[in-house]
């Protein structure tokens, strides 16, 4: 009815990401954006699509990054900030994100928030989520200062922030749905990062850092970043499970008699490739079974598309199960107790998912990073190297299937991985919450003081 209707493509394209088909999804969103250039919510939906996308390499993502930065990174900066230049006096830090909601990022920030020494920083929280709820009231409590900024313009937020007095300001959103990359170019705060989101640069050359750690970004990766990259001692990221998480279960091949492999990642990360090495996993262990949880398995045509997918990779339509989440955090959970083992896809890895099901007894095969990969691609091992499960990192796809073949012929020693696996990960640097914030806090430190240094 109206061809030339460019928000009826993005939308389109976004139906068949939410369904899968992220390969049908990239042509329809480069015509939204030809159709309407101006549109930068929809170049920015584009540049998240390219991360699901095979083959996808830093240098021709940093390449359409910057594209979007050049038309709409363009805001004039706000004078200098009159920011007292005092190195060791408590920081405000300004977060901005439309992620204070239940959000799977919000189950990272939380604890991570939670764990700051409030002597050192003040936590000013910039939320741009248009609906509330119960986590939302949890991140406000968590706030020494609460700004609702959905409402505003770009140019009030950047005042607001400028107001506040913001001493350093992050970006938690990146190109996602509630980002705010507009108010960074205007620099209302003294020092302004952006930090692991999508693991990606944002093409924006205003930001004084990303930071990062040498898992994600190994020496090299400069190159694929508009930011200068600022890497953590550590993994950049760390896991508490939340109270509302259920009692580990049993192991479910014991009771079923044969294996039950699981992810509840976005249908978006299940693709060719992903298939194909899954598939490779249960031609490897006879019997065994894959039972695959996301939203989108309330819609007939997701689960066809599925069924059709691991069809072309010899796996019966019986070998899966294709199941619709349940309501709550506890009862999403507790299905991990209806999984053995875990899958990582590739290219883009679980994240809060993968934290999930360690917590919960799963171990998770996750397959190696490889030279040109993305960030996104290097967090399945990054997290595995974190919480001192390095045995869980696959290099090829017959080692990801050795893996599985592996794990499933030792029910006793898979028990016993399952008993002991919370535990561990609450142990180990993956679990450390309390560090990763004194890391960041040094980070912070580090770029004010360098400020600082130039302000006087």
């Amino acid at each position: 009815m109206q061809p030339g209707h460019a928000g009826a493509f993005s939308n389109l394209a976004g139906a068949l990401g939410l369904m899968g088909r992220v390969e049908e999804s990239l042509p329809l969103l480069q015509r939204a954006v030809r159709l309407d250039p101006d549109d930068r919510d929809a170049r920015s939906r584009y540049l998240c699509a390219l991360l699901y996308r095979s083959g996808q390499d830093g240098a021709g993502l940093l390449e359409e990054s910057r594209r979007w930065a050049e038309r709409f990174a363009v805001a004039a900066p706000l004078p200098r900030p009159a920011n007292d230049p005092d190195p060791d006096r408590r920081l405000r830090i300004g977060l901005v994100s439309g992620d204070f909601r239940n959000h799977a990022f919000s189950f990272y920030m939380e604890p991570l928030f939670r764990a700051f020494d409030r002597s050192v920083v003040e936590l000013f929280f910039y939320s741009t989520a248009t609906a509330t709820d119960a986590k939302t009231e949890r991140f406000r409590a968590l706030a020494d200062r609460w700004c609702d900024a959905a409402a505003l313009t770009e140019e009030e937020l950047a005042a607001r922030i400028r107001r506040d007095g913001v001493d350093v300001l992050v970006d938690l959103a990146s190109h996602t749905a509630g980002n705010r990359l507009g108010v960074f170019t205007r620099r209302p705060a003294p020092v302004q990062v952006t930090t692991a989101v999508n693991i990606v640069t944002t093409g924006i050359d205003r930001f004084d850092a990303c930071i990062t750690d040498a898992l994600l970004a190994p020496p090299g990766e400069e190159a694929h970043y508009a930011e200068p990259l600022l890497r953590l001692p550590r993994f950049s990221w760390a896991y508490q499970g939340p109270p509302e998480a259920p009692e580990v279960g049993p192991l479910p091949a014991l009771r079923n008699g044969f294996i039950t492999f699981g992810s509840f990642n976005n249908l978006s990360k299940i693709t060719e490739e992903t298939a194909a090495l899954w598939a490779g996993v249960l031609r490897a262990v006879p019997n065994s079974r894959l039972l695959l949880k996301y939203k989108a398995m309330r819609d007939p045509a997701s689960r066809a598309h599925l069924t059709a997918l691991f069809a072309c990779h010899g796996v019966a339509s019986d070998r899966l199960e294709l199941r619709r989440p349940p309501a709550g955090i506890r009862a999403n959970l507790a299905d991990y107790n209806d999984v053995d083992i875990g899958l990582d896809p590739h290219p883009y890895n679980g994240h809060t998912t993968t934290c999930e099901a360690l917590w919960m007894g799963v171990p998770v095969i996750v397959p190696a990073g490889r030279p040109r990969d993305l960030g996104i691609a290097r967090v399945g091992s990054a997290m595995m190297v974190s919480a001192g499960l390095p045995d869980l990192i696959a290099p090829d796809a017959d080692a990801y299937a050795a893996r599985a073949v592996a794990l499933s012929a030792d029910l006793n020693a898979l028990t016993a991985l399952r008993s002991g696996l919370r535990g561990h990960v609450a142990s180990s640097p993956l679990g450390d919450v309390a560090a990763l914030a004194r890391a960041y806090e040094a980070a912070f430190r580090t770029l004010w003081r360098r400020w600082c240094a130039t302000a006087r």
